[in-house]
């Protein structure tokens, strides 16, 4: 079950939800996502964040230096995040694992079980994609106990959504 969100993260490339928005992330835009109405999405600093209706999954997609340091830092502030908000991680984080990303040659997500701050299981997961030799994408992806399952299908087109930016 916790080891769908990487998978769906990682899916190929689906249709476009019919009421989303599509936000170009990074100065100059690398990338563009598209995220549903009824998930309320929002621009942040450094890309887009956006909560399921129900309140069962929140997720954000932002754009980070592609240094391996920086990667690091992203993954690390990532999980640090979703700590700062309640998630009390139990044990490690999963070994990260790494595949293609909608035509990107690789992407690398890790996640960590815990409980949030109502006592219910959750699951936080992270991918990496590294876009160019300038810029990373980072998604995160946090759940409680069943909630990918529920919004599998959101999630799939939500990854299946992320590209290369238009050209200017």
């Amino acid at each position: 079950m916790f080891r769908l969100v990487p998978a769906l993260l990682l899916a190929l490339a689906l249709t476009a939800p019919a009421r989303a928005a599509t936000f170009l992330l990074g100065e100059p835009p690398v990338v563009e996502i598209t995220v549903p109405d009824s998930w309320g999405p929002a621009e942040t600093r450094r890309g887009v964040d956006a909560t399921s209706p129900d309140g069962l999954m929140y997720m954000f997609a932002e754009i980070h230096p592609a240094t391996p340091d920086a990667i690091d830092a992203a993954v690390t502030e990532a999980f640090d995040w979703a700590s700062d908000n309640g998630m009390r991680f139990m044990g490690r984080p999963t070994p990260p694992e790494t595949q293609p990303f909608n035509g990107w040659p690789r992407a690398v997500s890790t996640m960590w079980s815990g409980v949030d701050q109502d006592g219910n299981d959750s699951l936080v997961s992270v991918t990496v994609v590294p876009l160019d030799a300038r810029a990373a994408l980072v998604i995160l992806a946090w759940g409680s106990n069943g909630g990918e399952q529920v919004h599998v299908e959101t999630l799939r087109r939500i990854a299946g959504s992320v590209r290369p930016a238009p050209r200017r």
